[in-house]
């Protein structure tokens, strides 16, 4: 049984994910969000993130990732992140600052 699913809504454009979300899972993300948008180019793309449990570094890296596509393909893109994803980058974010004092 996997740890980790992905789904394209097929009349929204909007990507559910749940579970573990780390760097073995997330060719798999990336590729239903690039498929989203590339389907529905015009419209806002919601990546629905909340179920996420687990993230590792990887993870934390495609959801920022995201946001870049969508600037840059001029897709409006919302990420809606979990606790998973807010504590490495909160994690993230004292390495940084320890590492620059």
């Amino acid at each position: 049984m996997s740890r980790f699913g992905v789904w394209i809504h097929p009349e929204a454009a909007r990507v559910d994910a749940w579970g573990e979300l780390c760097i073995s899972t997330v060719p798999d993300l990336l590729a239903c969000v690039r498929r989203a948008v590339d389907e529905r180019p015009d419209d806002p793309l919601v990546v629905d993130l909340r179920r996420v449990w687990f993230c590792d570094l990887a993870g934390l890296r495609a959801a920022w990732w995201i946001q870049d596509l969508g600037r840059s393909a001029g897709t409006e893109v919302e990420v809606r992140d979990s606790a998973a994803i807010r504590h490495v980058a909160g994690l993230a974010g004292h390495v940084r600052a320890a590492r620059i004092a």
